[in-house]
């Protein structure tokens, strides 16, 4: 009698039994080309490498040829590319998965055939492939040029991801949203989606948004964004172009973002807080001055200026004075901003997702901005700041940094002003038999800085308890963050799938007035969850997390559930970009 839980028997139903691994290019090479296709490294210890490491002993050689190879979103890895489907489901999978074009993926890369191999390049070209959302995983293998001693073949290996998206969000403040997206649009990498919201207490019911993106436009690496929202409550559409300094090889960046918003409160009579605007925001930005390491290749200096123009306008909204209503209040912004970034990467895996190459920046930034503003009521200045730092600490990790304060100087006082700080931290991996652990910290805090009595800190996104949205009727000036998570990498293996058992606490303290943040009412959530990953399996990590809250600051039921993965454990970008307006 077969004794193993019901989970395994569903498991080996949909994924299919052990399989014989096969090639996955049944094609082969062309004449006289080497195969480097063959890649196992799935076994060895995840580290963090430097990022460059495989591409320093083919520096200065010439590219003769680049070729690209796409591996299906099911079966095979980066790591093992002799893998193939082999059950109905993955086989199916494969078969209706938009497989990325291989124009779509040049325009990714930041050498071509016929330049110097530049270890950096490459390297960042690996990382801009890896960041896609249409990509698994991508690795670059360089090998020698048959018949010549000065140059090399480049073969570029990605994995496809599954990119089509069905989500269902029941946690919707008091609604339901069912939506669908294509992340790779007839492997263009161009991103559609539409969805549907439901909010029963609302006139009207329901509610739709859709927007259409275009990643890497030709190869400039602008990305262009359509987008319309008709929900209950607000409507608004939005026009976005944006190129950012995802690496210093690019040197220039810039974005527009043109926006129309509509916000009424969902019911049948009007609201204090209804209100219409405009926003024009448009930035550029270029890199003035670069330093290169003579010993460190992979590591860059480098002096990034930018100016913003902000105009936002209301054409509808609520009575406003000089010292009230602060966020409906017309706005024009100049300012500039200069950045010192000294940064590099490393990679490493089971960190976020499990066999996936993560790359971990290291480094420093530091950026000042400033310029004028007018506040419909006043001019004034601006003044914002931001340092961030991400290292390797020692045998115990990595740990990562960021201070951000910004706000209207008068006199020796900051006005209308924010003072952010957050971190992360994650261990190295702890061995205990045959199984890992990871533990992961994540804190913030932030406060306002002489701002109006009406003012509170916006409780939206997803930064708050896990499984819990704040509603309009949590306000405060003041707020401590804390989230820890421990994961456990187990040995267990069912029909290639890997288990990893989590559990988290997650800790908000939300307060106003001149008391300390620690004296202040503070609100948890408490669980636990397991992750499941089938290697060569395209569609991700599947998450199932349950979660205690024994204490909130709404009206929410005492236990919750999910299936799906949180994202909340990201390092910090040290990336060159806009002058900043720290929000509040």
């Amino acid at each position: 009698m077969n004794r193993r839980p019901l989970i395994f028997l569903v498991l080996q139903l949909i994924f299919g039994a052990p399989r014989e691994f096969v090639s996955a290019d049944q094609s082969g090479p062309a004449a006289g080309e080497p195969d480097y296709v063959e890649v196992a490294r799935s076994e060895q210890e995840p580290a963090l490498e430097r990022s460059d490491r495989d591409f320093l002993p083919h520096a200065g050689k010439r590219v003769r040829r680049i070729r690209v190879t796409n591996l299906e979103v099911c079966g095979p890895s980066v790591d093992d590319t002799t893998r193939s489907a082999q059950s109905r489901i993955e086989r199916f999978l494969n078969h209706v998965n938009f497989e990325t074009r291989e124009t779509t993926i040049r325009r990714s890369l930041l050498f071509e055939e016929g330049d110097t191999i530049d270890p950096f390049r490459l390297a960042e070209s690996e990382r801009i492939l890896r960041n896609l959302t249409f990509v698994g995983d991508a690795r670059i293998v360089v090998g020698q040029a048959p018949g010549s001693g000065d140059s090399a073949d480049v073969q570029v290996i990605v994995k496809e991801a599954w990119t089509l998206e069905l989500s269902v969000s029941p946690k919707e403040p008091n609604g339901l949203k069912v939506g669908l997206a294509e992340q790779n649009l007839f492997g263009l990498g161009h991103q559609v989606s539409v969805a549907g919201r439901l909010v029963p207490d609302a006139t009207p019911r329901l509610g739709w948004d859709t927007n259409y993106a275009m990643q890497n436009i030709h190869g400039s690496f602008v990305t262009g964004k359509l987008e319309y929202v008709k929900m209950p409550g607000r409507e608004s559409a939005g026009l976005t172009l944006s190129r950012e300094l995802i690496s210093p090889v690019l040197r220039y960046a810039g974005g527009l973002d043109l926006r129309r918003t509509s916000i009424a409160e969902p019911d049948s009579l009007p609201s204090a807080a209804d209100n219409r605007f405009e926003l024009v925001d448009f930035w550029a930005g270029r890199l003035i001055h670069e330093w290169h390491d003579r010993e460190e290749t992979g590591r860059r200096r480098i002096l990034f200026a930018s100016y913003r123009v902000r105009r936002l306008k209301f054409t509808d909204r609520p009575p406003v004075t000089p010292s009230t209503l602060y966020p409906y209040h017309n706005m024009d912004h100049l300012l500039g901003s200069l950045t010192y970034i000294r940064s590099w990467y490393y990679r490493t895996n089971l960190l976020y997702n499990f066999g996936r190459t993560e790359d971990i920046p290291h480094g420093l930034l530091a950026r000042v901005t400033y310029g004028v503003a007018h506040e419909e009521f006043t001019w004034s200045h601006y003044a914002a700041a931001t340092v961030a730092a991400g290292e390797k600490i020692g045998g115990l990790g990595y740990g990562v940094g960021e201070l951000r304060i910004g706000g209207y100087p008068k006199g020796w006082e900051i006005e209308q002003g924010v003072f952010r700080l957050r971190s992360l931290y994650f261990s190295n991996l702890l061995h205990a038999g045959r199984y890992r652990f990871r533990q992961f910290l994540r804190a913030g805090y932030t406060t306002g800085l002489h701002r109006f009595a009406d003012d509170s800190i916006d409780f939206g996104g997803d930064e708050g308890i896990r499984g819990v949205v704040y509603d309009r009727s949590v306000t405060g000036s003041k707020r401590l963050q804390l989230d820890v998570e421990s994961v456990a990498f187990t040995p267990w293996r069912v029909r290639g799938i890997t288990f990893a058992l989590f559990a988290f606490a997650d800790l908000d303290v939300i307060g106003s007035g001149r008391r300390s943040v620690f004296e202040q009412d503070y609100y948890s959530g408490l669980g636990l969850g397991v992750r499941l990953h089938k290697e060569g399996f395209g569609i991700g990590t599947v998450q199932l997390r349950f979660a205690w809250y024994p204490k909130l600051p709404i009206d929410h039921a005492a236990f919750s559930y999910a299936a799906f993965a949180d994202e909340r454990f990201r390092s910090i970008p040290l990336l060159g970009g806009s002058p900043e307006i720290v929000e509040y």
